[in-house]
């Protein structure tokens, strides 16, 4: 009875009966489980896999009931033993598709503007026309041609530009304003259309098709900065800007390109006509562009603001925490010269929405607020201007929110005192004090 199991059956050498049913198929799939855990174990070195394989479907490990599961059974050829062995260790050893974390080098972002547009990614500014977005761009190119500072100070690494235009014509409008905007106009490629195309002549540089040459531009140029304005003018004719599937293929070969170069790529793009929506669904064309750009910001006029002050604002940003709003004016050059950007220094409290003009139930409860707490904090008398200035940022009031509430109220500016020692004091229209001695906005 040495060669039965305990119900009588006849036993093979190996310890498995010869009696039970073959079911090859099942069998051969069994191992495919086994060959992956083996290869994981092993760090995929197919000889290693193959040989335990092998000797656990031949020589199950110390008659173990959960190794004898894999045994050959009886009926099993030779070649479909070396077949089944095949193909489980050709699917265990079968590239992945993407990469494995633990081969991945772990870099830090790097930045061509600190926390506002980094570096071999995308970035996009969203804006009505002729709300400044061109202008800013080439003011942002300008200070990257000569390794300028920006206006929170940090400064940008040096390099040349890429500027792929689609509206505006380079001789009488891009050049004068990079001019005005003093860059060095050598290190900045101006691309319009592609490479001639045969006896046709030049063609329209369109995206994703051409690519490869603005990549090569930029490679040559050792450019830091691409801006393209506005995306929609150098779509090809197949790509359907509204939707998602045409507009993604496109960006991620333009990210491609972005993390091979090492420049910052920055998208220009129009906002639709429509109102009420989120900042972020107000750019013409797919989402899809916002949802691939790391950084997407919202550039405008600021509302209520007699002064022609603009905002670039963010919407979103993927790398750093949301950097802060910053303001700037279109100032004319001299003589009729082209327009420049002059950067305005002061902190802006203000979001997507309210600089859209849109976010109107926002915007009226800010200046709400603030003309509560200047009738509140003046209701008993004067009070020196720095004192309210002061009181209000403590409150989250931003000074040019304070200045659209003392334009609402009316609230007077006056001088006490003379000379030196004289300061400026705030009050409520019609209340005592002095007369004014000087403008409002020395204030």
């Amino acid at each position: 009875m040495d060669n039965e199991d305990g119900g009588g059956r006849p036993m093979a050498a190996n310890g498995v009966s010869d009696q039970r049913p073959v079911d090859k198929q099942h069998w051969a799939a069994s191992l495919i489980p086994l060959a992956v855990n083996l290869a994981a174990g092993v760090k995929y070195e197919r000889a290693a896999v193959t040989a335990f394989l092998y000797r656990a479907c031949d020589e199950p490990l110390d008659g173990s009931p959960l190794m004898s599961k894999y045994a050959r059974p009886k009926g099993v050829s030779a070649d479909e033993l070396d077949a089944a062995v095949k193909a489980a260790v050709n699917y265990a050893l079968t590239p992945l598709i993407g990469q494995r974390a633990d081969s991945i080098r772990p870099r830090k972002v790097e930045w061509l503007w600190q926390g506002y547009l980094p570096l071999s990614k995308l970035s996009v500014f969203s804006g009505d026309p002729g709300e400044g977005k061109s202008t800013l761009t080439l003011d942002l190119a300008a200070r990257v041609t000569t390794g300028g500072r920006f206006v929170d100070g940090t400064q940008a690494p040096q390099g040349g530009v890429v500027l792929l235009t689609g509206e505006d014509d380079a001789d009488d409008t891009i050049v004068p304003r990079l001019k005005a905007a003093e860059a060095d106009l050598s290190r900045i490629q101006i691309i319009t259309c592609a490479q001639p195309d045969g006896e046709a002549g030049p063609r329209l540089l369109t995206l994703p098709a051409d690519i490869p040459e603005i990549a090569d531009a930029v490679r040559k140029l050792q450019a830091r900065l691409v801006v393209i304005d506005p995306l929609s003018s150098f779509l090809a004719g197949e790509v359907d800007a509204n939707s998602d599937h045409d507009v993604r293929r496109v960006l991620a070969a333009l990210a491609d390109m972005a993390t091979n170069t090492g420049a910052a790529v920055l998208l220009v793009r129009h906002l639709n006509k429509g109102s009420g929506q989120k900042a972020m669904y107000r750019a013409g064309g797919s989402i899809g562009v916002v949802a691939a750009a790391r950084a997407a910001y919202l550039v405008g006029r600021v509302p209520d603001e007699p002064s022609g002050l603009r905002a670039i604002v963010p919407i979103k940003n993927n790398l750093a925490p949301l950097p802060k709003p910053r303001g700037f004016w279109l100032k004319p050059g001299e003589a009729g010269e082209s327009a420049r950007v002059e950067w305005s220094f002061e902190e802006l409290n203000i979001g997507a929405e309210e600089l859209l003009g849109d976010g109107g139930g926002a915007r009226d409860t800010k200046l709400d607020d603030a003309c509560r707490f200047l009738s509140e904090a003046l209701k008993d008398g004067p009070r020196p201007s720095r004192e309210i200035r002061d009181r209000a940022g403590e409150r989250g009031i931003s000074k040019m929110t304070l200045r659209r509430a003392r334009e609402a109220l009316g609230i007077e500016a006056f001088k006490r005192g003379r000379g030196d020692a004289g300061g400026w004091w705030l009050r409520l229209p019609g209340g005592e004090g002095d007369d004014a001695d000087g403008e409002e906005t020395a204030n």
